[in-house]
């Protein structure tokens, strides 16, 4: 699957052991981002009635299938289980380079369940996945505890390049199971809110370091990497969703508000959406994010793009489906007519691609 690894690694800890399974492709396609994958995968597998502090919760480390691949904002990941604070689900995110290591070792996914006898830590380099003692690490804060399993590495970590060891950790606020106790990574970042923290010292895991030395295959290497480099370089950015899309719409303008970027969000009517488009320019960006390519809004949206010259990021799963189509099958859908057909393929134009064409070398299927 590209964007992802197709694989997860699960560890019962009571156990000492690990095992890997296949990640469904329609489970990442149904439940897209470390969010939904981690959430849906915590729905299947505990009783909501559990203690959240018990050794029935599970706690999973989640990516995307955008972590790994150079996109902002990529590296980072979702730390997933039953809340101590709030007795609903927790799934706070922590930037960092912990979630791409994930990914390059091979995994989409980390599961933790059950409880270890005693204090550990785990190691996931490549294939290889160990748990080694860490007692001598209990009580000691993040910072001192990323230093010592750095040391543990030892000539081996300092061959790899710097940020190519990542560590998500836990401090005594974990161990002692404060329940808004937070996971950290990597010098600082924290997966904050909702105690996941207290719930990895509750299985007595002080720690995961990852590195990896894979990659995240995308469909179109060379078009994506023009999508990031036009997301690096444009600090005006307006941003497009409709229907389901429009969570991802807001998510999209929190993070890139974040990164110092003015960002400028698009409704789907009114003046609202009107007047935010007549400022658009050649010097913006617009990303638009719809699984319906036909949708009305999307074509107008679109259009003014095409006149301003504003360059496009385009995120949907049907323009495929769409620039398939003949011409001739077009005008057969209802109130669908020459004047729209005539301005949706100066738009394929203008993007390089056009009705008819043969979408398959792409490698566009859902699985």
């Amino acid at each position: 699957m590209l964007g992802w690894t197709g694989k997860i690694l699960r560890i019962d800890l009571t156990k000492g052991n690990c095992s890997v399974e296949d990640l469904p492709s329609g489970l990442a396609r149904d439940y897209i981002g470390g969010r939904g994958l981690g959430d849906r995968i915590l729905f299947d597998e505990i009783d909501p009635t559990i203690d959240a502090l018990s050794p029935e919760n599970k706690l999973i480390f989640a990516t995307g299938p955008l972590t790994g691949t150079g996109v902002p904002a990529g590296g980072r990941f979702v730390v997933v289980g039953k809340s101590p604070l709030t007795g609903a689900v927790g799934n706070p995110c922590c930037g960092g380079y912990f979630g791409a290591n994930l990914k390059f070792a091979g995994y989409d996914a980390l599961i933790l369940e059950g409880k270890a006898p005693e204090p550990v830590y785990i190691t996931v380099i490549n294939d290889r996945v160990d748990l080694r003692p860490a007692a001598r690490l209990w009580g000691k804060n993040a910072t001192e505890t990323e230093h010592a399993i750095r040391a543990d590495m030892g000539p081996e970590a300092d061959r790899w390049e710097k940020n190519m060891l990542s560590i998500a950790c836990i401090g005594p606020a974990g161990e002692n199971l404060v329940r808004f106790a937070c996971v950290m990574a990597d010098g600082g970042r924290a997966a904050g809110r909702s105690g996941m923290g207290a719930v990895m010292g509750s299985k007595n895991v002080k720690a995961i370091a990852a590195h990896g030395t894979g990659e995240v295959k995308v469909a179109e290497p060379e078009a994506f990497r023009k999508a990031v480099e036009l997301l690096r370089t444009h600090q005006s950015v307006f941003v497009f969703g409709v229907g389901p899309s429009v969570s991802l719409v807001d998510l999209l303008e929190i993070r890139l508000t974040r990164s110092a970027r003015r960002v400028f969000p698009l409704k789907t009517f009114g003046r609202e959406m009107v007047e935010p488009l007549l400022l658009m320019s050649e010097d913006d960006l617009l990303i638009a994010i719809a699984w319906r390519s036909m949708n009305p809004y999307l074509h107008l949206v679109l259009k003014v793009a095409n006149e301003h010259k504003t360059p496009v990021i385009l995120v949907t799963d049907t323009l495929g489906d769409l620039v398939s189509y003949n011409k001739s099958d077009l005008m057969k859908f209802r109130n669908f007519g020459k004047k729209s057909l005539t301005e949706l393929d100066e738009l394929l134009e203008s993007m390089s691609l056009s009705f008819g064409m043969d979408v398959s070398k792409y490698k566009l299927e859902k699985d």
